[in-house]
């Protein structure tokens, strides 16, 4: 997205009113629009103006033409079956593979990475509650960990000595420590009352990875 502003403009914000015109067309009951924490900060690069922009467009349909809508703000997803950007895939293939990985940003950069099945089943109840109409809705993980800790979690898991290559830079899109900064906005957070433990999603994203580039070597 950073690289590519145009297109992701195209894609998110463009796509995002042809989502709100079918919605409006088709008086759908509630609008879900998966937004990102980024919104809230200053980081996200083109990424976070194109979701901004997208719930500024979700909340004027709704002043303009009554389409009810929740904005739903998704920390850091993972788990089987993600998208080859997706960063944990990443991780994982990069370690099982070359015992190594780059980091772009400092060991004490912490996350709060939250299961998809977690993230779904919330959404699924998230649209379902009317307490939730017109407000925008955190939905992140409860288990807030340190950057090496996380790598250090990994190569315990793993059972080997991994080498990760840290480089810190005031330029990076990402946050260290919060994606927030002051608004007035508050978003509602969602306590998960059940959740996937990140040691346990993690074992199973390792799995996962290992199991395709077995395939791949047949």
């Amino acid at each position: 997205a950073r690289k590519i502003p145009r297109k992701t403009m195209e894609v998110n914000v463009i796509g995002t009113t042809n989502c709100l015109e079918a919605a409006k067309e088709l008086d759908v009951r509630r609008f879900l629009f998966a937004s990102t924490v980024y919104v809230s900060g200053n980081r996200g690069s083109f990424y976070r103006l194109s979701k901004q922009t997208c719930e500024s467009l979700c909340k004027t349909y709704h002043e303009e033409f009554g389409l009810e809508y929740t904005i739903l703000r998704y920390g850091s997803l993972y788990g089987r079956e993600p998208n080859h950007w997706n960063f944990i895939y990443g991780v994982c293939k990069s370690l099982l593979t070359t015992g190594e990985f780059n980091y772009t940003s400092s060991s004490d950069a912490v996350r709060e990475y939250i299961h998809i099945s977690d993230a779904a089943r919330e959404t699924a109840r998230i649209a379902d509650d009317q307490q939730f109409a017109n407000k925008a809705v955190l939905i992140t993980g409860h288990q807030r960990m340190k950057m090496g800790e996380f790598f250090d979690m990994v190569q315990e898991i793993l059972g080997k000595e991994i080498k990760i290559h840290y480089a810190p830079s005031d330029n990076s899109p990402h946050y260290i420590i919060t994606p927030y900064s002051f608004e007035i906005d508050v978003p509602v957070r969602i306590n998960l009352s059940t959740y996937i433990d990140i040691s346990e999603g993690i074992l199973d994203c390792l799995k996962e990875v290992q199991k395709e580039l077995d395939q791949k070597n047949m």
